[in-house]
């Protein structure tokens, strides 16, 4: 392991993973209906963990071995239900080389244009980001090993999915698959609600960080983005000292937030007066 806080990781995509097992293996009927809707919301937040897990896996692997990360690779794929390595793909070709010109970018926030603010925005956004990353996907140039590992995480799931099917059929197809794709839309999110109406040609101000120590401790610093962007190779766990040694004095104070969700339930769950 190169780095002791991905212990932390590891015991995150373990729990989630295991509570999605749980909940596959037992049967719908223990379920009420309100329990269900606590199931699937707890199952949001998780994918939404182990992607940004996985995004931070991307960027620096778990492990030195690469059969081990490979390993972490299928189970972060497993909590998903989507190629751990797609991320790798749209994120790295696409997004941190693309970021600050924003036409090319696919998950630009420049794409909501309708919306000023509210959740119709943040509708417009996934839309047309999705549109987008769905498009121009196929037209990258990625390593033949990445594309080699896209092909056989896309088989690991259609075969792990089809015996969860055989298991439970019911809440494969209305809790675990609908619950993943609002987790990965939650994810896309995250991007617009980092950069959105920021200078992206700016040094320093091209991001938004928030500073929510418990959310930052969820999901592992993702909330330092400005650090993330100028230091991508380098450790998460290394983020914040960074983020107040090197940024906090040269940024616009107004791009440094506390939580992250009174940010998003502030801007954007309903329009501004």
């Amino acid at each position: 392991m190169k780095n002791l806080s991905d212990i932390r990781s590891l015991i995150f995509l373990s729990v989630a993973w295991g509570f999605q097992l749980i909940v596959m293996f037992s049967p719908k009927e223990i379920f009420s209906p309100s329990v269900l809707i606590v199931l699937f919301l707890l199952n949001v937040i998780f994918v939404l963990q182990a992607s940004l897990i996985n995004h931070n896996h991307r960027h620096c692997g778990i492990f030195h071995s690469q059969i081990l990360n490979r390993c972490v690779d299928r189970m972060i794929s497993s909590i998903l239900l989507s190629p751990s390595t797609r991320l790798h793909a749209v994120h790295m070709f696409n997004h941190h080389t693309h970021y600050r010109s924003g036409e090319k970018d696919w998950a630009s926030y420049k794409l909501a244009t309708k919306h000023s603010s509210g959740f119709l925005r943040s509708l417009e956004y996934l839309k047309n980001s999705s549109r987008e990353m769905f498009k121009n996907r196929p037209t990258l140039n990625l390593p033949e090993e990445l594309r080699r590992n896209q092909k056989v995480e896309r088989v690991f799931i259609v075969v792990y999915v089809g015996i969860l099917l055989f298991i439970n059929p019911f809440m494969t197809l209305f809790w675990l698959i609908p619950s993943c794709v609002f987790g990965l839309f939650l994810l896309l999110l995250a991007n617009l609600v980092n950069h959105d109406r920021c200078d992206l040609e700016s040094e320093f101000n091209h991001s938004r960080n928030f500073h929510s120590r418990f959310e930052n401790w969820f999901f592992c610093n993702n909330g330092y983005h400005t650090a993330h962007h100028l230091k991508p190779a380098m450790h998460w766990s290394k983020y914040p000292d960074f983020h107040k040694r090197e940024l906090l004095e040269k940024m616009d104070s107004e791009l440094n937030e506390g939580s992250l969700l009174v940010y998003y339930l502030k801007n954007y769950l309903w329009p501004r007066k």
